[in-house]
């Protein structure tokens, strides 16, 4: 079911592991979202619960973002799981020398691709999708 609001809506979340992702994920959790964070290793998803203090309505998932196959089984298993998602947010942080954390300039566009393609069909109609960069100092051209 997707909702007006934040208060039940269903949030997807990759990147909660920098700064500014889990900052968006404390935001959705405090507004009454239930949020799936998907991460790339089961230590990632640990800290975050652990950080959060495990609340009910948050969820952490381990995926290869760059693998088309591998966000295709996880988006299937998190809307049978679920239901709807209403908003997808992918926040991917680049480095303090300005070097990509997520192994460069080419793998945030596909991650971006990844995601994109894998959620925009599978938005509620008022649903969005987000990608964000930051960083402590974003190379020029990115």
């Amino acid at each position: 079911m997707c909702t007006g609001g934040m208060v039940g809506a269903s949030v997807v979340v990759v990147g909660a592991s920098n700064p500014t992702g889990f900052a968006i994920v404390q935001a959705f959790l405090a507004q009454g979202a239930s949020v799936e964070v998907l991460v790339r290793t089961p230590e990632q998803g640990e800290l975050i619960g652990l950080k959060l203090g495990a609340p009910p309505h948050l969820s952490c998932r381990t995926v290869d973002f760059t693998d088309p196959d591998d966000c295709e089984l996880a988006a299937r298993a998190i809307l049978a799981e679920r239901g709807p998602v209403d908003h997808a947010i992918s926040c991917v942080r680049y480095g303090p020398r300005g070097d990509a954390l997520w192994g460069g300039v080419d793998e945030i566009g596909g991650i971006d691709q990844t995601m994109a393609a894998t959620w925009l069909p599978r938005l509620c109609r008022e649903g969005s999708y987000q990608f964000i960069v930051s960083g402590d100092r974003p190379t020029v051209g990115l």
